[in-house]
C-alpha cells in the first residue's frame, strides 16, 4: 500500500508524512498487543506462547517487507522527494544546464569543473580577409568553423581590427585569427567563437597584425569573439545545492524544484561568476534546469558517468 502511494501522484513530502504515520501506527499496536499478552496472558499458558510466536513472525516478516519496500524505493527513485509527475526524475549526480548565448545544452557533473567544448553547428563558412564576424554570422554567440585564405596581411591597411585576444565583433576574423595566433598568413581553418561583449577592448600589435583599443559606453553595445587555439577554456562548476522551505520567496509548491538553489561559477561566453547562488532559471545568463525531456537528459557513456557531449536545444 504504501509503494503504491510512493507511486502516485502528490507531494513526495506528505507521502512521506504520511507512511511515516502508518509505520507508527503499526508499530504503537504491535507494542500494544505485546504488552496484553506480557501482562495479562497466564506466563506457562499455551495461549501466551502462540502469541509471542505469531508476534515474532510478524516482527520478521516486517522486517523483510520494509526491506524489500526500502529497495523498492531506491530503485524505482520514489523516495527523492522533489519528484513530481509532470518532471522525469533522475539521479542528481549530474544536471543538464542550458547556455542561452550559445544555444547549447552541457551536462555538469555537481562537484566537479565541467569543461565546456563548444561544437559548430553547421559546417566550415570560408569567408575572405575582410569579412568581419557580424557579415558572416549576425548578432550571435555560437560556434563557427571559417576557413581563411592566405595573404590577408598584406591588405591589413585599409581593414580594422579592434581588440587583442578578444575582439569587437565589426573586426575581420582572419586578421584577427592571425593576430591572436590562430593562424598565420597561410590562411586555413580556425573555430571562432561568439560570445558577449567586453567593457573594454585593448591593442596590441602581434604577428605583424596591428590592432585598435576601444572603450564603448556599454558592453551591449557590442557582442564580441575570441578563438579556440586550446588556451582558452570555459567551464561551469556547481559546488553546492541547498534546499529552500515551502513558503520561502520564489519557492512554488506545485513545482517542487523550484526549492533547489545551486551554487555554480562559470565561464561560457564571456559571462562569468564565482560562488553565485542560483536557482532554476536564467541567472546571470546559464540556465539550470531539473525538468528533464528526453531532449535535455544528462547521457551515460560507456563506463555509467555523466556524459558532457553537448545537446541542442529542442524546438
Amino acid at each position: 500500500v504504501m509503494l503504491a502511494w510512493f507511486a502516485s501522484a502528490g507531494e513526495g513530502l506528505v507521502r512521506g508524512g504520511l507512511c511515516l504515520a502508518a509505520s507508527l501506527l503499526c508499530a504503537f499496536s504491535v507494542s500494544l498487543w505485546a504488552w496484553w499478552v506480557r501482562f495479562y496472558l497466564p506466563a506457562d499458558g499455551s495461549e501466551r506462547k502462540a502469541h509471542w510466536n505469531t508476534l515474532l513472525d510478524i516482527a520478521g516478516a516486517s522486517a523483510l517487507l520494509y526491506m524489500g519496500f526500502a529497495i523498492a524505493l531506491q530503485a524505482g527513485d520514489s523516495v527523492f522527494p522533489l519528484k513530481y509527475r509532470t518532471c522525469a526524475q533522475g539521479y542528481n549526480s549530474a544536471m543538464p544546464v542550458y547556455v542561452p548565448t550559445s544555444k547549447q545544452w552541457f551536462c555538469v557533473k555537481v562537484g566537479e569543473r565541467a569543461w565546456l567544448g563548444r561544437e559548430s553547428e553547421g559546417g566550415t563558412t570560408e569567408v575572405s580577409c575582410t569579412t568581419t564576424y557580424n557579415s558572416a554570422f549576425g548578432f550571435d554567440y555560437q560556434a563557427h568553423m571559417i576557413l581563411c585564405p592566405s595573404g590577408c596581411i598584406g591588405q591589413s591597411d585599409n581593414i580594422r581590427v579592434v581588440g587583442c585576444g578578444v575582439y569587437t565583433s565589426d573586426s575581420a576574423m582572419c586578421l584577427a585569427a592571425i593576430n591572436a595566433g590562430a593562424l598565420d598568413d597561410a590562411g586555413g581553418e580556425t573555430k571562432v567563437l561568439g560570445r558577449v561583449g567586453a567593457e573594454t577592448y585593448e591593442t596590441c600589435s602581434s604577428n605583424s597584425v596591428d590592432t585598435e583599443s576601444l572603450t564603448p559606453s556599454s558592453a551591449s553595445d557590442y557582442n564580441a569573439f575570441t578563438f579556440d587555439k586550446g588556451d582558452y577554456r570555459e567551464f561551469i562548476q556547481i559546488s553546492k545545492v541547498t534546499l529552500d522551505d515551502y513558503g520561502d520567496s520564489g519557492v512554488i509548491e506545485s513545482k517542487p524544484w523550484t526549492r533547489l538553489n545551486y551554487t555554480a561559477s562559470f565561464l561560457v561566453t564571456g559571462l562569468s561568476a564565482k560562488k553565485t547562488t542560483m536557482r532554476p532559471s536564467i541567472t546571470n545568463g546559464i540556465t539550470f534546469e531539473f525538468c528533464k525531456p528526453s531532449s535535455k537528459q544528462c547521457g551515460s557513456n560507456s563506463t555509467g558517468d555523466p556524459s558532457f557531449g553537448v545537446q541542442t536545444q529542442a524546438a
